[in-house]
């Protein structure tokens, strides 16, 4: 397929709302790094163009991996706000947090005032709400759930 085709295609996967721009896309995206780099650049693209400021758009980019290496950037109009007067994107390898202050934040820049503090620490989206279920009905049930071994795997190996 051409470069135009597949910008064609990933176009249509992107402007279509679910998860088609991941789960509808070539597999080698995830398997071959010059088609992950060449995918990756395209996202770049898009956000850019979603971005009105460059350097805030250059921030919002993932440089230290490809598409579908660490989570799926998938959104509904999260880059635009960017563009909201009320919204500021603080870098804070640039300016590291200091500390919660009573009225909001502190950076070593500036202090910010916030009205509320949502506090996003990331998440585990495959495993992590299995690893919260106590599984003591049989002893060796966590360790084949621990091993991607299914009980009746287990018992029949």
């Amino acid at each position: 397929m051409s470069r135009e085709e597949r910008l064609k295609l990933w176009d249509r996967l992107h402007d279509a709302p679910g998860f088609g721009i991941w789960l509808a896309n070539f597999r080698e995206i995830f398997i071959d790094e010059a088609a992950n780099a060449e995918f990756s650049e395209y996202i770049a693209e898009r956000i850019r163009r979603r971005v009105k400021d460059p350097a805030v758009a250059d921030k919002l980019i993932p440089k230290d991996h490809g598409f579908g290496i660490q989570r799926v950037p998938l959104e509904t109009n999260y880059f635009e706000a960017y563009n909201r007067p009320n919204v500021k994107l603080i870098d804070l390898q640039e300016t590291p947090l200091t500390r919660v202050t009573e009225k909001g934040l502190r950076t070593t820049e500036r202090d910010y005032e916030f009205d509320i503090i949502v506090y996003a620490t990331g998440f585990d989206a495959i495993t992590g709400a299995f690893d919260h279920i106590d599984i003591s009905r049989h002893r060796e049930a966590r360790h084949c759930a621990t091993n991607g071994v299914t009980p009746a795997r287990a018992s029949s190996a």
